[in-house]
C-alpha cells in the first residue's frame, strides 16, 4: 500500500518540481519569482525525501534464524 501512496504523491510532485525548474531557468523570470521558485523546489525535494524514507521503512525486513 505504501508503494501506491508513494507513486500517487511522487507522480504529481515530479511535475511540479519539473515545471518550477523550467520556470527558474527561463530568462524572463523576475528575481522575486526566482526566490519563490527556489523555495518551492526545496520544499518539493524535502517531500520527495520524506516519501522515500517512508517507503524504505515499509519494506519487509528479513531475519536470519539459527537452527537449534
Amino acid at each position: 500500500m505504501s508503494v501506491t501512496y508513494s507513486h500517487e504523491i511522487n507522480n504529481p510532485l515530479s511535475g511540479v518540481l519539473g515545471l518550477a525548474q523550467l520556470m527558474l531557468e527561463h530568462d524572463a523570470c523576475p528575481a522575486e519569482f526566482q526566490e519563490m521558485l527556489e523555495e518551492l523546489i526545496e520544499a518539493a525535494r524535502r517531500i520527495a525525501a520524506v516519501i522515500e524514507q517512508l517507503q524504505s521503512e515499509a519494506l519487509p525486513q528479513t531475519r536470519e534464524y539459527s537452527a537449534p
